[in-house]
């Protein structure tokens, strides 16, 4: 083991641990955003640029405010909001 994982574990520095509830709920969000656009036959335009993801939901529904996401969660609230 090197120096420096002993001095980051000792520490709690370890920066490649994932939070693996945190992993799980991004996925099920991912999976209920995209089965409820699905339902409501919205288009996801899904991309990625130099700082990160992000989503489009293609929707004319006036009464959402902001139609760009960062978050699977952000998407599926605004899903939600629409479904409404």
């Amino acid at each position: 083991m090197k120096l420096e994982n002993t001095i980051n574990d000792f520490f709690g520095l370890r920066q490649k641990a994932i939070n693996k509830s945190l992993s799980n709920q991004n996925a099920k969000d991912r999976y209920h955003a995209k089965k409820l656009a699905k339902e409501l036959e919205i288009n996801l335009t899904i991309g990625r640029d130099s700082i990160g993801w992000h989503c489009w939901i293609e929707s004319d529904n006036e009464n959402i405010d902001g139609m760009f996401c960062t978050s699977w969660n952000e998407v599926l609230y605004k899903l939600d909001q629409i479904k409404k």
